[in-house]
């Protein structure tokens, strides 16, 4: 029998939960019918991630996607994409991509 789970569906549940500011481990896990060992397991897999990290790259690619097509505020994208203040969603930001959110936007921006 075939495995159902794949990074697709990781997103898509994900996705799901963010839209809802629920997005944590457990939710994932609950979200997907699989214990917290199991979706250890099976992201790790997928990913190389485990998912609380997968969570937190997954978090930062949607604010880089919305950075760049939106002209949504940063403090906007920042409490929609699950981080509780502008200044946590910034530091996260700046380790991740090497500059602010809002310099990545100057640079990247689409629209």
């Amino acid at each position: 029998m075939e495995d159902p789970f794949n990074c697709e569906k990781l997103s898509e549940a994900a996705q799901i939960l963010l839209r809802a500011n629920n997005l944590t481990v457990k939710k994932l896990a609950i979200h997907l019918y699989m214990d917290r060992t199991t979706l250890y397991r099976k992201v790790k897999k997928c990913t190389g991630l485990s998912p609380a990290q997968w969570i937190a790259h997954f978090k930062l690619e949607i604010a880089c996607i919305r950075l760049t097509t939106t002209q949504d505020l940063v403090s906007a994208i920042a409490v929609d994409c699950g981080y509780e203040n502008v200044t946590s969603f910034n530091k996260a930001f700046q380790i991740k991509c090497g500059m602010t959110p809002t310099g990545y936007r100057r640079k990247f921006r689409k629209i």
